[in-house]
């Protein structure tokens, strides 16, 4: 595991194949490296040039090792490394590495970075595996998430959501991502401000936590918003540390920029008509006439105290006409019967 900007080496085991005995002159070995004369006739390690390819970032692990990398495959740096004291360990000149991802070291031998004097014949081509645990790295990156609010205009009391949307997940397993609406704010915040969150949440808990899985979307529960303001959606995460599946971790992220995607307006609700009174009585004690304003055309038209009067008697006489109409209605009618003396 690293970080960007880290420079990265890589470590060398060389050893070679057993040794074999002289044979025609030719002059020994030690520990199955070849040994050749120098200058001044002593026996000296034939030396061997080890070139080691850096290669990434990609995007996800690069396992399982084989034996061919993949054609095109980005490369960060070659550097080689001088082997001029026979079998054991070595450390190649560094690389920085640019940006989060995976990386793989990648070496080779060829007899041509060995002068024929020195010994280039007894030096035998090589290749390295590619996508060998021992030579990957991982620089934990986070995946690349933008949100969308759920409308740009609510009313005060409704809900508010926020969806995800995710790319360049890395790995197996959830991470945790928390989205707070900052706010209230006088103004819509600029596209690209910094947004002031403040520690522990927002004003009024506006929050809520959805997991991230992978790539896709993911929409966060209700979060009421009850003050009326502009607010932006801001996210923040933990990340994960890398799991036994798979290795790859993501490093913590948070984005607390603001975004027309993310900005919204909350306005209270829309005011209520309440229908006028069309009229209105005076009481003498309140100090107005006795009657009552009712409308006209044109405008209202006062009824003093005496036509209330005679228009309340008149419909008193119209009720008591009614019913004096359905009583007589309701009387019985018995049907005359002649005695039968009378027709004697």
């Amino acid at each position: 595991m690293a970080a960007v900007g880290d420079q990265l080496t890589d470590s060398l085991q060389v050893s070679a194949d057993p040794a074999a005995p002289a044979d025609h002159g030719r002059p020994a070995t030690s520990g199955g490296w070849g040994l050749t004369r120098g200058g001044d006739g002593t026996l000296v390690p034939v030396p061997v040039t080890v070139r080691s390819r850096l290669l990434g970032p990609f995007a996800e692990q690069v396992g399982p090792e084989r034996e061919d990398m993949p054609a095109g495959a980005p490369q960060v740096c070659e550097v080689a490394t001088r082997i001029d004291r026979g079998p054991g360990d070595y450390t190649s000149p560094a690389c920085r590495l640019p940006a989060g991802g995976f990386y793989t070291w990648v070496e080779s031998i060829s007899p041509d970075d060995t002068a024929v004097p020195a010994g280039r014949a007894r030096v035998l081509p090589w290749q390295s595996t590619f996508g060998a645990a021992t030579e990957t790295t991982q620089v934990p990156r986070p995946p690349r998430i933008t949100t969308t609010v759920g409308a740009s205009e609510i009313t005060t009391g409704s809900c508010q959501t926020d969806t995800l949307h995710a790319t360049s997940f890395v790995g197996v397993g959830p991470v945790p991502v928390r989205i707070r609406l900052a706010g209230p704010f006088a103004t819509a915040p600029a596209e690209g401000e910094e947004v002031a969150v403040p520690e522990g949440g927002t004003s009024g808990g506006l929050e809520s936590d959805v997991a991230v899985s992978g790539d896709g979307d993911a929409t966060t529960p209700c979060m009421r918003v009850l003050t009326p303001g502009w607010y932006v959606a801001v996210l923040d995460s933990p990340g994960r540390p890398a799991g036994d599946a798979d290795g790859a971790a993501i490093a913590p992220f948070a984005d607390h920029t603001a975004h027309a995607s993310e900005t919204f307006h909350a306005g209270p609700p829309p005011a209520v008509d309440v229908p006028a009174s069309h009229g209105h009585a005076q009481l003498a004690m309140t100090g107005g006439a006795p009657g009552i304003d009712v409308p006209g055309s044109g405008a209202t038209q006062r009824i003093g105290a005496p036509p209330l009067a005679c228009a309340a008697i008149a419909i008193g006489a119209l009720g008591a006409a009614g019913i004096g109409v359905r009583h007589v209605g309701r009387r019985r009618r018995v049907p005359a019967r002649a005695s039968r003396w009378a027709r004697s």
